[in-house]
């Protein structure tokens, strides 16, 4: 039982020591984009939310906009974040639940050129707005997790 138990202590002390060897130190830019493909928008599905707001396709590039816009404003010239394939890395933020007025669960990864994830920030919750229609208060949720995501980047990899 002794055995069982410290190498179960030296996989965690090898896997906590891998996950924190990753750095973005010597990067110019990083990549970004969102992923749906997991999040529940309303009670809505990513596919269905099309037919719920018909201006769900068009406002995409406003929504990773303010994303960026926040990200940038916090990280500035450190580590800029841009919508680009041509990066070594890509923080890809993947939402898991958005509420009726734009409060986000969501986690996002930082995936290599190859698309490998050599890096996770687990699950956090941006706020959404008060006031607005839901893409306006889904803005806001994108700006709030473009904050959290710059903390989390500047504190963990930088």
């Amino acid at each position: 039982m002794k055995r069982f138990l410290a190498a179960v202590i030296a996989v965690c002390f090898v896997a906590s020591a891998m996950a924190q060897s990753f750095s973005l130190k010597g990067e110019q830019r990083v990549g970004f984009r969102v992923n749906w493909d997991e999040a529940t928008i309303e009670g809505y599905t990513a596919q269905s939310i099309v037919e719920h707001e018909r201006d769900w396709e068009v406002d995409q590039p406003v929504l990773v906009g303010k994303f960026l816009a926040k990200y940038n404003e916090r990280l500035g010239v450190k580590l800029p974040a841009i919508v680009n394939n041509d990066v070594n890395y890509t923080i890809e933020l993947r939402p898991i639940h958005v509420s009726g007025k734009g409060d986000m669960t969501c986690y996002a990864i930082v995936v290599d050129r190859n698309g490998n994830e050599v890096a996770r920030m687990d699950n956090f919750r941006a706020e959404g707005g008060h006031f607005g229609s839901l893409l306006n208060l889904i803005g806001d949720g994108m700006k709030s997790a473009g904050k959290q995501v710059a903390k989390r980047v500047q504190k963990k990899w930088l």
